[in-house]
């Protein structure tokens, strides 16, 4: 029920979010709330790691435009979505929390990674890489201006609303809105103006996060003056992906079609004698 409520408020907001003429497409200047959203201070809160030891996460890729994003951001563009292996529409991904635990300064969350795979094949036992994030204990020591290494980590801290909005972060982090109190997550949004060949491009993102910080979708899009373009869906893997996700017709279904006109003359010296059987057809 969760799942499904946050997926609602993103097809709700992401449209709103991404659309130029309802969005002024200068860099916001203050990092904010949304007024239902309350401040909440690191004096207050207390911090940890949400995901246990041990806990394995998936998502799948259901929109990839590598074209595009390597037109703003470089060849090296996995980096910056924290990404692994090639990504491909369709394709999976996968972690394995190994360890989480405290230096006294800061929060360190360890995890293996596999790379992006064909969502029907079986992850291989070795994993491809071991990474590591490390956070601030209090999210005030970051640095002016702080970045996170990807656009949107895999995983953040808890209370995800109040560390994101308490730390010194960049304002391409602009806004929040906390679900959590009727079943949802926690929605982060970003949005950055770089410059590409002399153009002003808009980039705009937009990322779900659980209760206990992890990752449960993200979007992102740019605008290149009105033109709106779609580059990168991720979202947490489920039973239906791996069904008839990207299939438009059901079994049991019918369909028809009338051949109205062809020259079967200049089919065959084109296509050779066989072009009904190549293009399924019936002779």
């Amino acid at each position: 029920m969760r799942k499904k409520h946050a997926l609602i408020v993103l097809a709700v907001l992401l449209p709103v979010l991404i659309a130029s003429s309802n969005y002024s497409l200068q860099q916001p200047k203050d990092k904010k709330f949304y007024s239902n959203v309350p401040t909440v201070t690191s004096a207050t809160t207390n911090y940890t790691i949400g995901v246990l030891q041990g806990e394995e996460y998936t998502w799948i890729i259901t929109k990839v435009r590598e074209k595009n994003l390597e037109l703003v951001f470089g060849s090296d563009w996995t980096d910056v979505f924290g990404l692994f292996g090639t990504p491909q529409k369709g394709y999976k991904f996968k972690t394995n929390i190994t360890s989480t635990q405290s230096n006294g300064t800061h929060y360190l969350l360890d995890f293996d990674a596999w790379d992006c795979l064909y969502r029907f094949d079986n992850f291989s036992i070795v994993p491809n890489i071991a990474s590591k994030y490390e956070y601030p204990i209090e999210p005030q020591n970051y640095t002016e201006n702080f970045e996170f290494p990807s656009v949107f980590p895999l995983f953040l801290t808890t209370n995800p609303t109040s560390y994101v909005f308490d730390s010194n972060l960049s304002a391409t982090y602009y806004d929040a809105m906390d679900h959590t109190s009727y079943g949802g997550g926690l929605d982060v949004y970003y949005r950055r103006q770089i410059n590409v060949n002399g153009f002003a491009i808009n980039l705009y993102g937009a990322a779900c996060y659980l209760e206990n910080g992890a990752l449960e979708y993200l979007r992102f899009a740019y605008t290149n003056g009105s033109e709106l373009v779609e580059c990168l869906e991720i979202e947490t893997i489920e039973p239906y992906h791996l069904e008839q996700m990207f299939m438009g017709c059901q079994a049991g279904e019918e369909f028809t079609w009338v051949l109205v006109n062809y020259n079967l003359t200049v089919l065959e010296e084109y296509f050779g004698s066989e072009f009904f059987e190549n293009y399924g057809l019936c002779n």
